[in-house]
């Protein structure tokens, strides 16, 4: 309506010049004539009496007079249902309508459009044209520059914020013993005195229900000491996820606390009700039960959710109130992080209660949401009213460069069957408060504007000047939309019960009163409805307040629906952002286990999958973590055998073992920075882990090839022994594999069992296959320690089973290329010539690695080719397996003996 003044004042000054036109003396009096170039002025024809009975009485007039309303109807409407169009598009509508509607009237009153002046350049351009002409080519002329070069829409010139809660990710930590939950341990002694402070919290609110009176009276409702404790943990936290790179640990700890919390009250709130029903029940059973005892359990089911949330906020409220700022500054000076879900979180009042309908919590901290009757004033509804009118404003929104996850792209991560999930998965510029003010508070920007010299500053004047108007046209648009969808009424009611509550302080339910202001139509209806709800309630409201109230709503609803509508939209913003906080907290919460048995800790901890949130007086030694690990398996030849042996011989086969294998082994394995992971009757495993923080001359390969050739030799000594007297000697085979991840542990009572991918790996290495060993003694092979093969298919076909390799371990180690690999990087061995018979096919490389009470000794690698095992081959035909090798580690002295004569400078003696 604001801009259909300029059609008007066309139509009225082309036709009035008309009419003046029809006189002859005024149309004479007014031409121009220069040389070639002529403008006069033409006289219109009178309109007659006779003329409009003909046109009255004719269709086309009356479908041009229909085209014509609905033109002008069309006009007057145009700012109300396109708020967004640009005062360039609109003055081109409205100059194009004008000059068209007043072409209607000629057509209708005159028979013909007439023009009111005629242009004339010589003989070769006449034009003729008036008022109306000018204007439908001047709005037709603005209109396609509009299209070509302006804007069609109005924008806001000020950026909105960015609209993403801060990120919340645990993807990344390790899963606990369960392998599907995050295992946290909170510190015991904190954790109970939350809990005996939540009993009592849960016992005083109940007695005395009264959420606003509790919070002043409990201001100071935890003890210094437990908020010290709090600190003490927060900090410790910190410390921990810097130093470990793990930025999510903060948000653990905060997510698992408000976890605890919530748990806790909830056990504490049902105790009391299951207390109280025994209380009732008790006395009923012998018949002198009262009736105050009854609602005392009926006032505590009936008010749990509202307890609960009460008690959950004063707990979080009492940690974080106070020293909330200190909390900012050191996640941001030990993180770099200005924003953090923990901080986010335990500032809403909608996560710290946990249940995001209850009536109290909507209507004290944000807006009270219809339900049941009331389904159009429902969250979901009053959200894809106000996504129609903002989703054309998300470009508005600033990057942050600051926060990787602060982008307003679609963010994915509720998608699926819950429709309130959908909704806030999807962008809206709503997620960050701010925005409400920017986009529809009307103060705020006039305050901008009165700060501002509209000389000096005219830059910024005229910026704030203009979106000021940009917030009046969105403000009625959205009004508009709030109207078609009966939102309007609901929303002046919550606002006019949140005063009249504010004022009475009664203990009405806010919804009854709100239902009473939108549903009744008249006063007497209103009256006898209200007289129902004063009869359950103790402190009622004045009904002269409510009457007053609901007559203002009714008279003054768009009023008063403009006034609130800056407040509507900020606690609308407030809610949805905590809501989809508080979905956020749910599928984070429902990743961790909170661990107290001590079997599930003890195993959790050994797994180093334990995350723990202790106080210092708590924490013992701490275990570093294993970054990799290898396996040794030292498995024996023909045990079986042996102990019949021995048997025979009227011998022990167990001290016999123990003697002269497992005990000197044991002897030496500490040595070597080693672990016995466990011993079976015929093998030994042991384990070398890599501790995060070490440095790579923690030299874990090497090491793990000196002890493999260690026990090799001390199994030699003890056969030169058992030879003297008569006994079989003991047959060895090594195995070392690598994994480069932490073991896992198991535990049988106080027996610690690792489970590790490696040892399998390891068991293979260590055997020696019956066959391969056969056919090298039938055939009278050249003597080694160790070969392995890959089986032809004819092999197979002769009852060999269908593996990959076939390895011939004979007091051997035989190494996994990784653990070359490793020895490379630790040790960097040199090559050397290869004057060894038999094995020339073969590269070899010099070590020198740490050795038994820090000595250090010679080993050679030895780089060997695959080759195909086929029962019908000699040994000097097997072919070579292209581009696979294995590696053996040579610690028989005669060998190293016979290559150092020709690798002096490489090779020294032990």
């Amino acid at each position: 309506m604001r801009f259909i003044w300029i059609s008007v004042a066309v139509i009225l000054l082309d036709q009035l010049a008309k009419i003046a036109l029809q006189f002859r003396p005024l149309s004479e009096n007014i031409n121009f004539v220069q040389g070639g170039v002529a403008l006069e002025v033409l006289q219109s024809s009178a309109i007659t009496a006779q003329q409009i009975n003909a046109a009255m009485l004719n269709g086309t007039s009356w479908m041009l007079a229909g085209g014509l309303l609905t033109i002008l109807l069309f006009a007057s409407r145009w700012n109300t249902l396109f708020h967004f169009i640009s005062l360039r598009t609109v003055l081109g509508l409205q100059l194009a309508s004008g000059g068209i509607i007043s072409h209607i009237f000629d057509y209708i009153l005159r028979g013909s459009v007439q023009s009111s002046l005629e242009f004339r350049f010589y003989d070769a351009f006449t034009l003729k044209a008036g008022i109306a002409e000018f204007s439908l080519i001047s709005g037709f002329i603005l209109l396609i520059y509009v299209f070509l070069f302006g804007a069609t829409r109005i924008h806001s010139k000020i950026g909105l914020l960015n609209s993403t809660p801060a990120k919340l990710d645990f993807s990344p930590l390790p899963r606990g013993v369960d392998n599907i939950h995050i295992d946290v341990q909170l510190s015991p002694e904190f954790c109970r005195n939350i809990s005996t402070v939540a009993q009592r919290l849960v016992n005083r609110v109940s007695d005395n229900f009264n959420p606003q009176k509790l919070r002043q009276q409990l201001t100071n409702v935890l003890p210094a000491a437990l908020k010290k404790s709090f600190l003490t943990i927060h900090q410790d936290t910190l410390r921990k996820a810097k130093s470990s790179g793990e930025p999510q640990l903060i948000d653990l700890l905060y997510v698992s606390l408000i976890k605890f919390i919530h748990s806790e009250v909830a056990n504490c709130v049902a105790a009391r009700i299951n207390k109280s029903k025994q209380t009732t029940q008790e006395p009923h059973k012998r018949n002198f039960g009262t009736p105050k005892e009854n609602h005392n359990a009926e006032h505590l089911f009936r008010h749990q959710d509202q307890i609960i949330a009460t008690v959950n906020q004063l707990i979080l409220d009492g940690l974080v109130d106070e020293q909330m700022i200190n909390l900012s500054k050191g996640i941001k000076g030990f993180l770099g992080k200005s924003r953090s879900f923990a901080l986010d979180a335990m500032s809403s009042p909608l996560l710290t209660s946990n249940a995001p309908e209850i009536d109290t919590i909507q209507f004290n901290h944000y807006l009270l949401f219809g339900s049941e009757k009331h389904k159009n004033m429902s969250f979901l509804q009053i959200d894809r009213v106000l996504d129609d009118v903002l989703q054309d404003y998300l470009e508005l929104i600033k990057s942050n460069e600051e926060d990787d996850d602060t982008s307003h792209s679609h963010n994915r991560e509720f998608d699926g069957g819950n429709t309130t999930a959908e909704i806030l998965s999807q962008p809206s510029v709503l997620m960050h408060q701010s925005n409400s003010t920017i986009l529809f508070d009307q103060q705020w920007s006039l305050n901008k504007i009165k700060q501002l010299s509209r000389i000096k500053q005219w830059r910024k004047y005229h910026k704030y000047s203009s979106h000021r108007r940009f917030q009046q046209r969105l403000a009625e648009r959205l009004l508009i939309n709030l109207k078609k969808t009966g939102i309007d009424r609901w929303v002046v009611a919550v606002y006019e019960v949140k005063a009249l509550q504010a004022r009475t302080k009664s203990d009405i339910n806010p919804g009854a009163l709100i239902a009473l202001l939108v549903e009744c139509k008249n006063k007497k209806e209103l009256l006898q409805r209200l007289e129902n709800i004063y009869r359950s309630t103790n402190t009622p409201v004045d009904s002269n307040e409510v009457v007053k109230r609901w007559e203002l709503a009714q008279k003054q609803n768009n009023k008063l629906l403009q006034k609130y509508l800056p407040t509507f939209i900020s606690d609308f913003s407030h809610y949805r952002r905590d809501l989809l906080l508080l979905y956020k907290y749910h599928k984070a919460a429902d990743q961790i286990e909170l661990l107290h048995d001590k079997k599930s800790l003890k195993t959790s901890r050994s797994n180093f999958t334990l995350y723990e949130f202790l106080l210092p007086s708590e924490k013992s030694d701490e275990q570093t973590a294993i970054r990799s690990h290898i396996i040794i398996k030292a498995d024996l030849r023909g045990s079986t055998e042996v102990t019949d042996r021995l048997n025979q011989m009227a011998l022990n086969p167990a001290t016999h073992f123990d003697r002269n294998f497992f005990s000197p082994i044991n002897s030496v394995i500490n040595d070597f920075g080693a672990e016995k992971v466990f011993i079976e009757g015929d093998a030994i495993i042991l384990i070398l882990n890599d501790y995060v923080g070490t440095q790579q001359n923690h030299l874990i390969a090497s090491r793990a090839c000196a002890l493999a050739a260690e026990i090799l030799r001390i199994v030699a000594k003890q056969n030169k022994e058992l030879l003297c007297y008569g006994l079989p000697k003991l047959e060895l085979g090594i195995g070392i594999a690598f994994s480069n991840e932490s073991p896992r542990f198991l535990f049988d009572g106080d027996h610690k069992i690792t489970i590790s991918p490696a040892i399998n790996r390891g068991d293979r290495l260590s055997a020696c296959t019956w066959s391969i060993r056969t056919w090298r003694e039938q055939l009278n092979a050249p003597t080694t320690h160790v070969e392995v093969y890959q089986p032809s298919e004819r092999a197979l076909g002769h009852g060999e089973k269908a593996q990959k390799d076939m390895v011939y371990n004979l007091d051997g180690i035989l190494i996994e290329e990784e653990i070359f690999e490793l020895l490379q990087k630790e040790l960097h061995p040199k090559r050397i010539v290869n004057k060894l018979p038999h094995k020339q096919d073969s590269q070899l490389f010099a070590i020198r690695a740490p050795g038994n009470n820090g000595e250090s000794s010679s080993l050679i690698i030895r780089k060997a080719p695959i080759k195909v095992y086929d029962p019908e081959y000699r040994i000097d035909e097997c072919p070579v397996v292209e581009k696979r090798f294995f590696y053996e580690v040579i610690h028989d002295e005669e060998i190293l003996d016979s290559l150092r004569s020709t690798n002096r400078s490489r090779i020294t003696s032990s």
